[in-house]
């Protein structure tokens, strides 16, 4: 089993959701945190979002975390350049 770390970015899209770094590999899933549109990472279904401030945030910290693939909600790669 690959180590891995839990990382909290409070609310945002939803309340207290959570994403999942694989160090092994740097990859970061970002359950509903980030979705993709048009290849680019975004707020997941922001007509749902609770806290959108708090959902730019939780974005930019996982952005910040350095991973070199990103899995994004319902699906999608994302490699930052």
């Amino acid at each position: 089993m690959p180590s891995f770390a839990f990382t909290s970015t409070g609310t945002g899209h939803t309340p207290g959701h959570t994403s999942l770094c694989l160090l092994e590999f740097q990859t970061l899933i970002t359950g509903d945190a980030i979705a993709l549109e048009h290849g680019a990472p975004v707020i997941t279904n922001p007509q749902y979002t609770l806290g959108m401030p708090r959902a730019r945030e939780s974005i930019q910290k996982l952005l910040e975390y350095g991973a070199k693939k990103l899995i994004c909600c319902h699906g999608g790669r994302w490699i930052p350049a």
